[in-house]
């Protein structure tokens, strides 16, 4: 019969996505109704005064009404999100289904059962559309328009094939497909308060995944080019979601999303020598990792710095070391990842891992104020009264900056005092001096009052150089401390000049 034949076309090729599928399956349900349920009906309804046609009827509306709810879902004509925080839907248009249906849905089906063993359902859940089941963009607006308490985007391959000549082989010709555009469509006008998607360039760094790509398929070289394929559209999928995931503010999703698809290894490259000079030559792989690593340190920093806010230290810790490894211990903003590790690590516990962070950063920055600023407090809670003064005579003379959160620092050691109450005495110097030249000088001068009562009456070495450590931030006056803070406003003024 022609119908099961066109039956069996639908299972063989797989169209049951379209509406000749749900068609086909209703008229083929019909007919086998009507062979076979038809004459076992009367023997249930013998006793039934109601008209049979009329069951006949509702049976099969029935049957068809299931058949269409099960066809509409199945397809993804419609997507229930669920728990999931990212809901993205993947549409393929092709110019001949034919010859790509069959090669592109093994790829996408493949890529699909990745995103499932990577990732939870209520991380992210990726949907594959009917094939050329939306042609327009205007189409695929009003689809997720209407459709967003399910879908937060929607991206679209268009594939074409053909064809071509071989290049340097003018007279034979290879049949092939390729993806001609790649289309990003999603909420990108919302009114985000995220100040970190700033930085994000939502239609330059959504389409990074695309480039420098081979999108040619040659059927006769169908085994490698399906792998080629594969990892194609899964960094171009999975790049969109991850920069998508940080526009709307789910930095912990586009942290995970993005680690994936990273290869930290394209980040490094060779110089070339031409004529006994180094020459540097980008290939477009270094060009990708090197603005996705730039976008993976910043997204470890402020996802760490949430972690901080909640009060899970340790779970910032560990962020911002996998983010060192995952850079081999080498990126732009080492410095400011390092000097946060260093006082998260005395924060949890971990001493030495402060003082090690703290020599990384003087290693980037020599004399760097917070390098000192952190030695200083190493040699109060070991009693070191010759470093503490090396460090807080350097402090001293660099002056604070207008944006150092000296309340801060002194509401570190006052959490601290207790643990350390041998060191009380030079914790107590560090406040006064902290207050004297954090531009509130009448507290400073109150304390370092009191702790210069307590040491006038000894005699030795070190508490004689500790009186005049303390007699010498006394004298600074007022006018000087200001005149420091505007000093340093205006060293930062020329240096964003430049």
């Amino acid at each position: 019969m022609n119908i099961l034949k066109e039956l069996s076309e639908i299972l063989n090729i797989n169209q049951w996505e379209k509406k000749k599928g749900f068609i086909i399956t209703s008229i083929t349900i019909i007919i086998l109704y009507f062979s076979i349920g038809k004459f076992l009906l009367p023997k249930y309804f013998t006793d039934v005064s109601v008209d049979v046609s009329l069951i006949h009827f509702f049976i099969l509306l029935s049957a068809i009404s299931i058949l269409f709810i099960v066809w509409f879902l199945s397809t993804n004509r419609i997507i229930f999100r669920g728990s999931s925080e990212m809901c993205i839907a993947v549409l393929v248009n092709v110019d001949d289904e034919d010859k790509i249906n069959k090669r592109i849905r093994y790829v996408i089906n493949n890529f699909l059962s990745e995103i499932k063993d990577s990732f939870s359902t209520k991380e992210l859940k990726i949907k594959l559309l009917p094939i050329n089941y939306l042609t327009s963009e205007k189409s695929i607006k009003n689809h997720l328009g209407s459709r967003h308490f399910g879908l937060d985007g929607i991206i679209r391959l268009n594939i074409e094939s053909g064809s071509y000549h071989i290049e340097d082989d003018k007279k034979s010709i290879e049949e092939s497909m390729k993806v001609s555009s790649i289309d990003y469509i999603g909420f990108f006008g919302l009114n985000n308060t995220n100040n970190f998607h700033k930085g994000i360039n939502i239609h330059n760094d959504i389409r990074l995944g695309q480039f420098y790509k081979d999108w040619k398929y040659i059927y006769t070289n169908d085994g490698n080019d399906k792998k080629k394929y594969l990892k194609n559209i899964k960094e171009t999928v999975l790049n969109y979601c991850g920069v998508y995931a940080i526009y709307l503010n789910k930095n912990k999703l586009a942290l995970k999303i993005l680690k994936t698809i990273f290869q930290p290894e394209n980040r490094t490259f060779k110089p070339k020598l031409e004529n006994g000079k180094g020459k540097v030559q980008l290939n477009g792989n270094n060009i990708i990792a090197s603005r996705q690593a730039g976008i993976l340190i910043d997204l470890y920093f402020i996802t760490a710095f949430q972690k901080i806010n909640n009060n899970e230290k340790e779970d910032a810790v560990n962020l911002l070391k996998e983010c060192d490894n995952l850079m081999n211990h080498s990126h732009p903003k080492r410095y400011d990842h390092c000097i946060t590790l260093a006082r998260m690590c005395f924060e949890i516990g971990d001493i030495e891992g402060a003082k090690n962070y703290t020599k990384i950063c003087s290693l980037i920055r020599p004399n760097s104020f917070d390098v000192y600023l952190n030695n200083g407090w190493f040699a109060i809670i070991d009693n070191n009264i010759n470093d503490f003064l090396y460090n807080y005579k350097k402090i001293k003379n660099k002056g604070f900056s207008n944006n150092f959160n000296f309340v801060d620092v002194i509401e570190f050691m006052e959490r601290f005092e207790e643990k350390y109450e041998s060191s009380s005495l030079l914790i107590e110097i560090a406040k006064g001096f902290l207050w004297k030249l954090g531009a509130v000088p009448i507290n400073g001068d109150k304390i370092l009052d009191d702790v210069l009562q307590k040491l006038n009456s000894g005699s030795e070495s070190r508490v004689k150089d500790l009186i005049y450590f303390i007699n010498d931030v006394r004298r600074i006056k007022t006018s000087t401390v200001k005149k420091q803070i505007i000093n340093s406003q205006k060293k930062k003024k020329r240096k964003r000049k430049k």
